[in-house]
């Protein structure tokens, strides 16, 4: 996908309707949904983290992990 800042990991949603993306310098998480209505759309799914993500990946609830690595600084 093109206008990505700093892509930094992926996983896909437990039911594969989605991937999320993280964007470590846009501090924010991306859904580009891979089924249904919104299929090859993209909107974001988290926004305004409190520090830069580095990395996702599927928790076995079907929730995500995100790891953030250094905190904003205010």
């Amino acid at each position: 996908a093109s206008e990505l800042f700093y892509a930094n990991g992926v996983a896909v949603a437990a039911d594969g309707s989605f991937v999320a993306v993280v964007e470590t310098s846009g501090v924010r998480v991306l859904r580009h949904w891979l089924t249904g209505p919104k299929e090859g759309t993209r909107d974001v799914l988290i926004d305004s983290l409190p520090g830069y993500p580095d990395g996702i990946s599927l928790a076995s609830d079907g929730n995500f992990w995100l790891c953030l690595v250094v905190p904003i600084n205010p």
